[in-house]
């Protein structure tokens, strides 16, 4: 799973002195955006920092609209959570929108384009 790959990543670096998380950023963009949403909500205190470029932090939303653009081309990544329970509550699960927790994140830069055609800007 991705979420626990990155945390792995961040494990060995701290593990073997290469950093230490308060030294430590994490950066995506588009659905790489969306790893970093999901690993704050899971691992607030393992970063220092964060930046969010055009990330797709609310795919919930955008998957269950198949008259957006690129959503029903999506399926086969994202499941049809249109019409699939199973694949909405995985989503659901780590959709970093739905997952955001009174708990204290690093600062987090986002930036949105109004020139995306895969993630609205409204998403960022």
């Amino acid at each position: 799973n991705t979420f626990m790959d990155a945390k792995a990543c961040c494990d060995y670096l701290y593990q073997s002195n290469i950093s230490i998380p308060e030294k430590t950023a994490i950066t995506g963009s588009s659905a790489g955006g969306l790893l970093v949403g999901a690993f704050l909500n899971m691992f607030p205190n393992m970063v220092a920092a964060a930046v969010a470029k055009v990330p797709f932090v609310d795919p919930s939303a955008t998957m269950s609209d198949p008259s957006l653009p690129l959503t029903t081309h999506e399926y086969d990544e994202w499941g049809d959570v249109h019409n699939d329970q199973a694949a909405r509550d995985l989503l659901r699960s780590y959709c970093p929108y739905e997952n955001v927790k009174r708990q204290k994140y690093p600062p987090i830069m986002a930036t949105a384009s109004y020139q995306d055609t895969r993630v609205g800007y409204w998403e960022a």
